[in-house]
């Protein structure tokens, strides 16, 4: 009988959050989940619906990418002129398709990070530089992949924030905007990305087209990344007038270029669109001949 009593008195006395008990409150997550959901959908919506207006024609559209500041290949004097330019000119506006800075920060290019002469935090001093030369024209930016690797490391887009800072009323979209640009009653749907799916050693501006014919949601379709051309052309989008541009790099020297052997890409760099309010668009290779243009056209 002691015994006995000696045991229960004995017995641990457990208090808290066992095993069997649930960890999670499932409504609670789920209420979360469906205003997540719908703030999301919002977020979308607005991004399928974005546009910019002009009332004068005509306009100029100057396509940027691939900056590569912090690179000892860049041309940064030929890269801040054609920004000054595109500022100067009355008319004539910017949209920025990524890469403006190297940023190597990604393990696997340790090796350049270490031997290169300007370090990250003054390759983004020199972003921020050239956002404050063209951000007055800025109407568009979309993020590259060397700005991407500071959110996959980091998960802090810090791009958007300098771009916040410096144009706040600038389109941002972390990978793809869609834009419908209207000149006068005309419009002109946009699509600006850093990198398009597919590929050809044939067409450098594959990728593009392909998008249009299957999306269809745009006509003028701008990329970037590959640093094989600067290109500007029409093609065929779905019976419709569609124009594919491809950005030139300002990286004019580039050793990994040289270390997998790509072929030389042309010399040009930011390409320009002049759109008329009845639809009449006119392509140019030059920045500087497109500002001679339009001091030159009504």
């Amino acid at each position: 009988m002691t015994k006995r009593k000696l045991k229960t008195e004995n017995e641990p006395r457990v208090r808290g959050i066992t095993a069997g008990e649930p960890q999670v409150d499932e409504e609670e997550v789920y209420r979360r989940a469906v205003i997540e959901w719908h703030k999301t959908e919002r977020l979308h919506q607005r991004q399928t619906a974005q546009k910019i207006q002009f009332k004068q024609s005509p306009i100029a559209l100057s396509f940027v990418g691939d900056l590569h500041l912090g690179s000892s290949g860049t041309d940064y004097e030929r890269a801040f002129r054609e920004a000054k330019v595109i500022a100067n000119t009355p008319r004539m506006y910017a949209i920025l398709c990524g890469d403006l800075l190297d940023n190597f920060i990604v393990p696997k290019l340790m090796a350049a990070r270490m031997n290169s002469s300007i370090g990250i935090q003054e390759e983004w001093s020199l972003v921020k530089k050239y956002l404050r030369v063209i951000a007055p024209k800025l109407l568009v930016s979309v993020r590259g992949n060397h700005e991407a690797w500071t959110w996959t490391l980091g998960g802090v887009d810090y791009f958007a924030d300098v771009l916040a800072q410096i144009a706040p009323s600038a389109l941002y979209d972390s990978y793809d905007a869609l834009v419908d640009i209207v000149v006068g009653d005309w419009h002109y749907p946009l699509r600006a990305r850093h990198h398009w799916r597919s590929c050809s050693q044939y067409n450098v501006t594959h990728g593009i087209e392909q998008a249009a014919r299957f999306d269809g949601n745009f006509l003028i379709g701008v990329g970037a990344h590959t640093h094989a051309a600067g290109v500007i052309r029409g093609f065929n989008a779905r019976g419709q007038n569609g124009v594919a541009i491809l950005c030139g790099s300002y990286k004019v020297i580039d050793a990994y270029a040289r270390e997998k052997g790509f072929p030389r890409h042309n010399a040009c760099a930011a390409m320009t669109l002049i759109l008329f309010s009845d639809g009449t668009k006119i392509a140019c290779e030059d920045v500087v001949r497109a500002a001679a243009m339009m001091k030159g056209v009504r």
